[in-house]
């Protein structure tokens, strides 16, 4: 796969190609944000995918987390003041766009490729160099991250170095670009600067006029400015011309009805998980959990999980982070558990706590959005009937002003 993309990326124009995706994305997709923990609008979108206020929130913590466990003593207005929230948004968005860019590539991370890069991460190894369960669980608690996040985190890191190692030139530069590079960079230059003193007791006098008129007219090119052109213009680029096209509120309202799916979220399973290590244990919170004991208690006591780790995420239908046991989710009603089953992190019991429903997008909240976009749709018309309007005016022989 990395040695068929790199083919595909070896030229020149094919690295422009891939630049100029990265920076559409960057340009075009991110349309601002605003923080608002509590919300669930979009901070950020990058081509179709949005980046929510909760899951910002949820990275920003994350990253609070870090510092202080780096033994900073900071509080989240101070580390929103010193540009941490900036950092986490950034973080997101260059996510998202490798991951695209990676999609659009045709690059593929299967299960079983994640799995093996968080067993080799030496984060995770206990005290024999080996892969810990234990401490991976220990990790994740401590950077406040479910196993979900962190697993979809994973992912799109891969993504990232599968596209970024795509661009690594093998082998050595020739000798005939080597040598001449050194030796421009190594050049150095030597100057000596004399300076001489002006002697103000000399007294060389004061010219006359014919001794000024003589040097006008010697050195005339020294005293003669150039030619300058005054040009007036009118400018008619889009920018410009989207400020002079009125969008009635009637249109706006018909747009939003209009493109109304595309402002719908889907529903979304708020799932639970208990993390056991091995399918005894497995079978043996199963047991208990059917006896009529409490999910959080059976975790606490079976599988020694902390209440706050219950959390796994909230998925829409086909987003689970582990595909392969999606099923035992997805046949749940509310407050049901699925059977123990097995992924590539171990063995798991899942619980379907609710669901976040449907929710609409406002019209208010995509206003401005879809006006946006009804100018920039007739923008093109609009500049073309003023370059007319402006070579009409000039046949006349009228002025441009």
């Amino acid at each position: 796969m990395l040695q068929k993309l790199r083919k595909s990326t070896a030229s020149i124009i094919a690295k422009s190609l891939f630049a100029l995706l990265i920076l559409s994305f960057a340009a075009w997709g991110i349309q601002g944000y605003i923080f608002q923990a509590q919300q669930s609008d979009a901070v950020a979108t990058i081509g179709e995918t949005k980046i929510t206020g909760p899951e910002l929130s949820r990275a920003f913590r994350q990253d609070l987390r870090r510092f202080q466990l780096g033994g900073i003593d900071i509080t989240p207005e101070q580390a929103r003041d010193i540009g941490l929230l900036d950092q986490s948004l950034e973080r997101l968005i260059s996510g998202r766009l490798y991951s695209q860019a990676g999609d659009w590539l045709g690059l593929a991370v299967s299960d079983a490729m994640v799995s093996t890069a968080i067993q080799q991460e030496p984060a995770f190894f206990d005290e024999t160099g080996r892969f810990s369960r234990d401490r991976f669980n220990t990790v994740l608690s401590q950077g406040n991250y479910s196993e979900g996040q962190f697993v979809a985190d994973m992912r799109r890191d891969i993504y990232r170095r599968q596209i970024l190692n795509s661009f690594d030139i093998a082998g050595d530069a020739p000798m005939a670009m080597v040598r001449p590079l050194n030796a421009w960079r190594g050049e150095k230059r030597v100057a000596v600067v004399a300076a001489v003193p002006i002697d103000d007791s000399l007294d060389v006098g004061k010219p006359d006029d014919e001794t000024l008129r003589r040097l006008h007219e010697e050195m005339a090119s020294e005293f003669t400015a150039p030619e300058r052109r005054v040009v007036a213009f009118v400018d008619i680029s889009p920018q410009v011309a989207t400020r002079e096209i009125a969008v009635a509120e009637e249109e706006l309202r018909d747009e939003y009805e209009r493109r109304i799916d595309e402002f719908r979220e889907p529903r979304l399973r708020i799932v639970q998980q208990i993390r056991l290590p091995d399918e005894a244990t497995g079978k043996r919170a199963a047991a208990a959990l059917a006896s009529g004991e409490s999910f959080a208690d059976v975790a606490r006591d079976i599988a020694g999980q902390d209440a706050n780790d219950l959390e796994f995420g909230r998925f829409a239908d086909g987003e689970f982070p582990l595909p392969d046991v999606a099923q035992s989710i997805e046949g749940l009603d509310v407050g049901e558990v699925s059977d123990p089953v097995e992924s590539a992190f171990g063995w798991h019991i899942f619980r379907l706590s609710g669901f976040q429903e449907e929710q609409t997008r406002s019209f208010e909240d995509v206003r401005a959005d879809i006006e946006r976009d009804l100018k920039s749709s007739r923008v093109g018309d609009m500049v073309q009937r003023l370059a007319n309007d402006i070579e009409d005016v000039l046949a006349r022989g009228d002025p441009l002003e």
